[in-house]
């Protein structure tokens, strides 16, 4: 993989609004995730922010093991701010 993709969550500016601390959890699950191209990484860290800047102020740890629990993902699907109703549609669970 090309090496300027690969490092690219590293490189990429978080959201404006997006508290640093949910910008560094969003980038630990993307290096998690190993070789992504660039478009997938931009998703999963918007998707990974979104979900860390919800969860740290409710006082979850911003740690991967925590906020990707599924019972934090569905809570967010279901009451998570910034979301239409179709992505809701799409990240309900089955």
């Amino acid at each position: 993989m090309d090496g300027d993709v690969a490092s690219y969550p590293a490189r990429r500016e978080p959201a404006r609004g997006t508290p640093a601390e949910a910008a560094a959890s969003a980038r630990t699950v993307a290096a998690g995730c190993g070789s992504l191209g660039r478009d997938r990484a931009e998703n999963l860290l918007r998707a990974a922010g979104k979900l860390a800047g919800y969860g740290i102020p409710t006082g979850l740890e911003p740690v991967p093991q925590v906020l990707l629990h599924p019972s934090v993902t569905e809570r967010f699907t279901a009451h998570g701010p910034g979301l239409s109703g179709a992505a809701r549609g799409r990240c309900a669970p089955a």
